[in-house]
């Protein structure tokens, strides 16, 4: 009896303990499947990748676009995700917001680039459809330009050439008919006239030349180029008087006369502040730069004189002790490149003297 209830508790045991472990074994239907954020990531990737690619191409809506799906996806990924992923969905959602905040800022770097575009194209078409309508090309003038100018120029030198000599012609008829009353200042002006037009020495074919008026020297048949031939001084006006010749077939256009007013020792008094023709030059005005007679100045070009002819010029300089003035050294450059230079004379004439220049004003 005892050895059966020791066998029946053995078979319970059995079966209690076989209950166990078939309840922990089987019964409750085993583990549950482990969740991951693996496709959360891999959307996420995909998604800012082809956001960047899009902002590189300027299309910006479209990359803003990409970029909120790869947030939401890094959003849905991070309720599953291991502690490892959580990392890795840190890491992109950092790259997703800085995406965001760089879409702002190169859109409107890349609407301001359109706009100067447009702008500058906009400018370019106006510019186009001027020079269009105008016909003017915005360039230099071509050879055929240069060739019509040149031949514009000689056209006028030769009109200037005959309204010199009828008006040489004119002025010498009128001086003829004129009685024998009028003053030597009228004779002068007659002259004058004669000699010069639109500032432009002209000698007459076989006119005997006469002693130059004014302080100046007479020549012969071969003048210097030339001559410094007077300095004198009034007041804080120093006056220079120079002759310039022409020795060649061709006339000579003037371009520039220089001066340097001397002491007798060679020392600087001052620079010449003008030229003039001595034929229509007024010395005893208040200021004698500023002469009434538009023939009198030298400017660039204005003055021509004529082959084997000559021009009276006088220099005038300004300064506080004028009266040191004792020499000049001139320099007279032509448009046709030559250049000739002069220092003189050996003496000055000051205002007491002035009687004895014949001429001098």
């Amino acid at each position: 009896m005892l050895n059966w209830i020791r066998k029946a508790g053995t078979l319970v045991a059995g079966c209690v303990a076989t209950g166990v472990l078939l309840t922990g074994c089987g019964g409750g239907g085993g583990s549950q499947p482990t969740k991951s954020a693996a496709s959360d990531i891999k959307a996420a990737k995909s998604a800012l990748e082809e956001g960047q690619y899009a902002l590189a191409q300027n299309r910006f809506d479209e990359a803003k676009g990409h970029f909120e799906t790869a947030r939401s996806k890094i959003v849905s990924g991070k309720v599953v995700a291991s502690m490892v992923e959580k990392g890795k969905l840190d890491e992109l959602s950092s790259e997703v917001n800085d995406a965001l905040a760089t879409i702002d800022i190169k859109q409107k770097d890349f609407q301001n680039k359109e706009k100067l575009r447009k702008e500058k194209e906009e400018r370019e078409k106006q510019i186009a459809e001027l020079t269009k309508k105008t016909g003017e090309a915005k360039t230099g003038p071509t050879a055929e330009d240069k060739a019509k100018a040149e031949a514009k120029k000689k056209e006028e030198e030769e009109k200037l050439k005959k309204e010199q000599e009828e008006a040489r012609l004119k002025a010498m008829s009128a001086a003829t008919k004129k009685d024998n009353s009028k003053t030597a200042e009228e004779e002068a002006e007659a002259h004058a006239e004669a000699k010069t037009v639109a500032g432009k020495t002209v000698e007459g074919e076989g006119e005997e030349k006469a002693a130059p008026k004014g302080p100046y020297k007479a020549y012969g048949e071969n003048p210097p180029n030339i001559s410094v031939d007077a300095v004198n001084a009034k007041g804080e006006y120093m006056f220079c008087y120079v002759q310039l010749f022409n020795k060649t077939d061709t006339d000579k256009r003037i371009g520039k006369v220089d001066g340097t007013f001397k002491d007798a020792g060679n020392g600087l008094v001052d620079e010449a502040i003008g030229c003039y023709q001595f034929d229509f030059f007024a010395r005893d005005i208040a200021d004698p730069t500023e002469q009434n007679n538009a023939k009198a100045a030298l400017t660039g070009g204005s003055h021509t004189i004529p082959a084997h002819g000559s021009i009276m010029l006088v220099l005038v300089g300004k300064h506080r002790n004028a009266a040191k003035a004792k020499k000049c050294a001139v320099t007279a450059n032509f448009e046709d490149g030559s250049s000739f230079s002069e220092t003189g004379p050996g003496s000055v004439l000051q205002e007491a003297e002035k009687p004895a220049i014949p001429g001098l004003k």
